[in-house]
Formats: C-alpha cells, structure tokens, sequence
C-alpha cells in the first residue's frame, strides 16, 4: 500500500459499548420528559400532515395570567405616572413663586435664598 491509501482508511479507536440497561440518573430523567409538538405548525416538520392540537383549557389559562400580568404592569405604571404629576406641580408651583418673586423688583437677597433652599431638593430629585 501506498501513503495516499492508508491516509484513506478507517482506523477504529475503541469499539462502543454495547446497549444495555442505562445507569446514569441524568440519562434517565432526561429520557422520561414526554415528548410534546410545537404551538405552531409550521414550526417544525411532523411525520404526520394532521396538525397537533390545542388544549383550549391551557390555552385559556395562559391568556389570563397574561391579562393579569398586564393588569398589574398598568397599575404600576398609572401608580409612578400619578406620582410624577404629583411632583411636577409641586415644582411648578415653586418655580412660579421664585418668578414671581424675581420679577417683582426686590432687591433683597434673603428672599431668595430662602427660595432657593425650598426649590434645590425638589429639582434635586429629579437630576
């Protein structure tokens, strides 16, 4: 034989093991999760061309806890929406205040560091 022809052949390493009764816990448990379809039919190939059906109960259990889920997102966000607005006036109401009080020609400056001390831990709050 030349170089080129045992380069070609098969050399077999170690021989398998024959199958018998399997050991490994691991191999077990993963060999008794049933098999299940795919929601969608198209999704992946079947051997057979009827399409799997739904259980409607499930069906009907996971669009509720869906609706759930988004009910409680809702009122979370109508709660911290409520508290933004909330916050906003106050802002607003002392921003009016400090212009007010700045267009009205006074000229002491107590007034305004009073002001400012009241509106620097409500803009603070928020940058």
């Amino acid at each position: 034989m030349d170089s080129r022809s045992q380069q070609r052949q098969i050399v077999v390493v170690a021989e398998g093991q024959p199958s018998g009764p399997v050991t490994d816990t691991e191999v077990q448990r993963l060999s008794s999760v049933p098999a299940f379809a795919p929601l969608l039919h198209g999704s992946v190939s079947l051997s057979d061309d009827r399409p799997p059906q739904l259980d409607a109960r499930h069906v009907l259990a996971l669009c509720t806890r869906y609706q759930d889920h988004l009910h409680q997102s809702a009122e979370a966000v109508a709660f911290d929406q409520n508290a933004l607005c909330v916050r906003i006036k106050e802002v607003s109401h002392v921003a009016i205040i400090v212009l007010v009080s700045y267009m009205s020609g006074s000229s002491t400056g107590q007034k305004y560091r009073v002001l400012v001390v009241l509106v620097n831990p409500l803009v603070s709050a928020y940058f």
